[in-house]
């Protein structure tokens, strides 16, 4: 995919790489694909471990009012826990 040689361009941590690749297998059932992408790429830039990636998706999903937002978020969180634990 495109969007994802693009987002990790320049961002060759392992971390990155998994998320990415999580959001590439949970695209089908997410509605705001282009959002979360983006937030995703933001948050890549400022946290350091797969802990704290979940933790800021939490967060941000807690403080999001818009409920399909929020369902993608935690699609996505549940869907890289699970991704983790299967790919460690």
């Amino acid at each position: 995919m495109k969007w994802m040689k693009a987002m990790m361009s320049g961002q060759k941590t392992s971390l990155s790489q998994r998320a990415l690749e999580a959001l590439c297998e949970v695209t089908p059932y997410l509605q705001n694909l282009e959002w979360l992408r983006g937030l995703l790429n933001d948050l890549l830039s400022k946290v350091k471990t797969f802990t704290q990636l979940i933790e800021a998706l939490e967060r941000e999903c807690k403080g999001q009012r818009d409920t399909l937002k929020q369902t993608d978020l935690k699609i996505y969180s549940q869907y890289l826990r699970r991704f983790l634990r299967e790919n460690p």
